[in-house]
């Protein structure tokens, strides 16, 4: 059944941002694949191969710690795919391996934690800075939006520093101990992983926040906008409108018109403007659903404000 709210339109004030398909898209893709993440990258390849030589040295001498680091490490190696999915602009969700990394993921544990052990807290230290990126990382893959666009709105991190937890770990692996060389390794693997990640936002850092989006008023409903611009756009244009509703929301429309406005908000303006329309082409159902629930609140509201109150209670 076709959607009866389709064409119902309703003048709301809201946060709204365009994106053309050919400009801030093509810059984000050429930020995702400069010279900086290939960079980035190859250093987490050479890292990898370390890594599993010292792993093999301390699995053969059966030490106790080859288990735990081990799983930082696999943990790691999952970050490290989810990033390249993402930096590759592809959908992890649709890959055929991301039931199994994901479920192998949620098998790990996070280590006991002894207080009076700096090589613990150091230890855990990692395992936390680990286990928030990948939550971080889920959450914007289980919430992408019209299945291709990510949101990331934490801030970028600073890298993990050891000396936080132990001030000597440098002079350990200056003397080849081999848990201290491990996890001064991993803790270079995370910090190459967690570059990438801010690259990741630095690319995506203008869906990722609504703060920065003009407020404005917009003529909405689930097959369009329609709105005043400073900007004249192309009729039949691809573009990606981001509206923070109660959540940010995005559908993708074609440019009906974008016609010179001679209203009275124009000549106040004092600068020309152009009245744009906007047709959603094939909004998915969740999207559709975002734009009708706002909308009704806001219809409801607007009710409210005309009811008028009481000022005796006689009956």
């Amino acid at each position: 059944m076709a959607n009866s709210r389709r064409f119902f339109r309703f003048d709301v004030m809201l946060r709204i941002y365009l994106q053309r398909e050919k400009t801030e898209l093509k810059h984000a893709s050429q930020l995702l694949k400069g010279q900086q993440r290939y960079r980035l990258q190859q250093q987490v390849r050479s890292l990898d191969g370390i890594l599993g030589q010292l792993l093999q040295d301390i699995s053969n001498r059966g030490s106790h710690l080859y288990d735990l680091f081990y799983s930082m490490n696999q943990r790691l190696n999952y970050l490290d795919w989810l990033l390249n999915e993402l930096l590759e602009q592809r959908n992890p969700q649709e890959h055929p391996e991301f039931k199994f990394r994901s479920r192998d993921d949620n098998k790990h544990q996070a280590p006991e934690v002894k207080k009076d052990s700096p090589t613990s807290l150091l230890v855990a230290g990692l395992y936390g800075e680990i286990d928030n990126a990948l939550k971080v990382l889920k959450d914007s893959v289980e919430n992408v939006l019209d299945g291709r666009l990510f949101i990331f709105n934490q801030p970028q991190k600073n890298d993990f520093d050891s000396r936080f937890y132990v001030t000597n770990l440098d002079s350990l692996v200056a003397r080849e101990v081999t848990a201290a060389m491990i996890l001064d390794k991993l803790s270079h693997k995370y910090n190459l992983l967690n570059q990438l990640f801010n690259l990741l936002k630095t690319a995506y850092e203008p869906i990722s926040s609504a703060e920065g989006w003009p407020k404005q008023q917009i003529n909405l409903s689930a097959g369009g906008v329609a709105f005043l611009s400073e900007e004249k756009y192309e009729v039949l244009q691809t573009v990606d409108v981001f509206m923070e509703l109660d959540q940010i929301t995005l559908a993708r429309g074609k440019v009906l018109y974008s016609r010179p406005e001679n209203s009275r908000q124009a000549a106040a303006h004092h600068q020309e403007l152009y009245r744009t329309a906007i047709e959603f082409q094939m909004p998915s159902s969740r999207t559709q659903q975002q734009i009708d629930d706002y909308l009704q609140h806001q219809e409801v509201r607007q009710a409210l404000q005309q009811i008028p109150s009481v000022t005796a209670w006689d009956f």
